[in-house]
């Protein structure tokens, strides 16, 4: 197993952890009767920048589409996880998205 693959296993392991996603999750879970939960799909780019990770998470219980929920970065250089902001087209730290949720 490469050293990416473990850092992007331990990145989603905490992203999975995240109450959003837990609520998210516990939402899919709840209208599939228990078949599917969240998911979430690494890329190594995002927006054509290849200095971040992009972890989309969404629902793909629907076979024909799936539905993006959040987008959470990962840049490569400081380790940050961010979340990007499709309203601003600009990533934000955790800490503020949750603020700007509430």
């Amino acid at each position: 197993m490469c050293k990416n693959t473990v850092r992007l296993n331990a990145v989603m392991d905490m992203i999975i952890k995240f109450r959003e996603v837990q609520a998210i999750n516990r939402q899919i879970n709840k209208s599939t009767k228990g078949v599917h939960g969240v998911s979430i799909m690494v890329r190594d780019e995002f927006n054509g920048d290849f200095a971040y990770y992009d972890f989309r998470v969404g629902d793909n219980s629907n076979d024909l589409i799936y539905y993006n929920i959040f987008d959470f970065i990962l840049e490569k250089k400081t380790e940050e996880i961010k979340v990007y902001d499709t309203v601003s087209d600009s990533s934000i730290s955790l800490k503020d998205w949750r603020k700007k949720r509430r």
